[in-house]
């Protein structure tokens, strides 16, 4: 079960779709522990796996990484 309290784990997506995917099988595989995930997806119009947890977030045109991060420290709030 997750809350407010567990870590948000951020991930950055942009046009691999299939990286994203193995990277995510990945994390959910070696992640027992209680968290949320939110993907960021910097414009790239691939479309992403199904996700669990915060989900994900579009932007409609692409942004720094720094911008991203501070997309997903918000968002962690």
């Amino acid at each position: 079960m997750t809350s407010a309290l567990s870590p948000l784990l951020v991930m950055i997506h942009h046009n691999r779709p299939d990286l994203t995917a193995l990277a995510l099988e990945s994390l959910w595989r070696n992640t027992p522990e209680p968290h949320r995930l939110l993907v960021i997806d910097n414009a790239s119009g691939d479309a992403l796996p199904g996700l669990p947890g915060e989900g994900l977030l579009v932007n409609p045109a692409p942004l720094s990484f720094a911008a991203n991060c501070n997309q997903g420290l918000a968002r962690a709030g």
